[in-house]
C-alpha cells in the first residue's frame, strides 16, 4: 500500500483516522508509488508514531462512527481502526483534521 511506503519513507504517519499525515499537508495529498530496478541509496528511517495526541476531531465527526478508538502502530490492524463497511468515504475526517486545516489556511 502506498500509505505503508510513505510511512516507511519518513515522510509522515498514520493517523486516527487510518490516512497518512504530513506535516506540512496534513491528510491532504495523493499518494502514488514507484517501482524500479534502478540503482538508489536506501535510508532507513525511523517510523513516526502517530501525532495526533489527544485530538478526536476525526472521530466526531465521522457521520458514521467508523473510526475506533485504537491508534495505529506495528501491531494494530486497519480493522481494528476503520470499520470499512460503515465508512462512505465522506473525507470529512481528512477535511476536518487540524493538520489539513493548517494546510489548507497558511
Amino acid at each position: 500500500p502506498h500509505k505503508t511506503i510513505a510511512m516507511l519513507s519518513g515522510l509522515g504517519y498514520i493517523g486516527k483516522n487510518n490516512l497518512f499525515i504530513t506535516t506540512k499537508y496534513g491528510a491532504a495529498q495523493c499518494l502514488g508509488s514507484v517501482l524500479t530496478n534502478a540503482p538508489l541509496t536506501a535510508y532507513i528511517h525511523k517510523i513516526q508514531s502517530s501525532k495526533c495526541g489527544n485530538c478526536n476531531i476525526c472521530r466526531n465527526v465521522c457521520p458514521q462512527k467508523a473510526l475506533g478508538v485504537k491508534n495505529w502502530n506495528m501491531n494494530v490492524s486497519r480493522d481494528e481502526m476503520i470499520n470499512v463497511y460503515k465508512c462512505t468515504a465522506c473525507l470529512k475526517c481528512l477535511v476536518y483534521c487540524p493538520k489539513t486545516q493548517a494546510y489548507i489556511f497558511s
